[in-house]
């Protein structure tokens, strides 16, 4: 098989650095404005996604296009878009600026397979989740599976300008965009990623996709014995404990109202009591990893 049998232009994995400093998601609802972020620009910028997974703090995408200035153009609106939709929420500006995008070409069959795999894999690999199938924000859901839609709602391009202001955080024009919304007011997956193509990719077998993933039941006892205990609590947990232990120890105050010595207290609570690590830290207090070093001894 050659990748023009898979669709005629070009692959591309498209990354974001880690922002260590800060997390970019606080929240179940910023995950959801990224992902439909995410379908909006692809479809504004001429752009196919084939493959996502949204992280804490950076992004990984497979996507499909004629021409490499449509990518860059992508993934520009996207940190645009998500930047100010962050900035007006949190009040914080300039979270886009220093983080990094990569664009790799894809040259062949192997490499795009090992490409979906790692891209998947990613939540696994950074000790989110223990398997694939566990992390809701990312595009496995949508390959080799017998649910099609879900519960479709309206297309985007049905939405009144006071639906797509609540729901799709934009006043932009949308006639023509064939992507199905849920009655939550995300737009579905399956109604944007090429989800025949990534099939065809794995040779419409489920089966030979699962292997590539090494999500097989064959790799359970290893992951028992030598995966589980490194696993290590989400961003969004950390979060949560963090406002937990700053409303205990200082009077009701939310960690964002904290200053710098008042977080420092809560790191070695949370590295140890929930498994959170140095980068962690640092992007979930905000503050500089030497410091955290510093305090755990390290």
């Amino acid at each position: 098989m050659e990748l023009k049998d898979l669709y005629d232009g070009n692959f591309y994995h498209v990354c974001t650095d880690g922002n260590d400093c800060q997390t970019l998601m606080k929240d179940e609802s910023d995950y959801s404005v990224a992902l439909n972020y995410l379908a909006l620009c692809s479809w504004r910028t001429d752009v196919s996604i084939a493959s996502y997974c949204i992280m804490s703090n950076h992004f990984h995408f497979i996507v499909m296009a004629v021409h490499r200035d449509n990518v860059d153009s992508f993934i520009a609106l996207f940190k645009k878009s998500y930047a100010m939709y962050f900035q007006r929420k949190y009040t914080l500006a300039k979270v886009m600026k220093y983080v990094r995008n990569g664009v790799t070409l894809i040259h062949d069959v192997k490499y795009l397979q090992n490409c979906v795999a790692y891209v998947l894999r990613n939540p696994v690999s950074a000790g989110i989740c223990a398997r694939v199938d566990e992390y809701p924000w990312s595009s496995y859901g949508c390959y080799f599976s017998s649910r099609k839609y879900g519960d479709v709602w309206k297309k985007v391009s049905d939405l009144n300008s006071r639906e797509m202001r609540l729901y799709l955080r934009t006043d932009r024009e949308l006639a023509g965009c064939p992507f199905l919304v849920d009655r939550s007011g995300c737009i579905i997956p399956e109604s944007f990623v090429m989800v025949d193509i990534i099939e065809h990719l794995f040779r419409k077998s489920g089966k030979v996709f699962l292997l590539a993933l090494g999500i097989c039941r064959d790799s359970q006892m290893e992951y028992e014995l030598t995966v589980r205990p490194v696993i290590r609590s989400s961003d969004l947990d950390i979060v949560a404990e963090a406002d937990r232990l700053a409303a205990l120890y200082f009077s009701g105050r939310p960690m964002s109202g904290l200053s710098s010595a008042e977080k420092c207290r809560m790191v070695k609570s949370l590295f140890f009591n929930y498994k959170s690590s140095v980068p962690q830290l640092s992007r979930v207090l905000g503050l500089p990893k030497d410091v955290i070093k510093k305090i755990l001894g390290t």
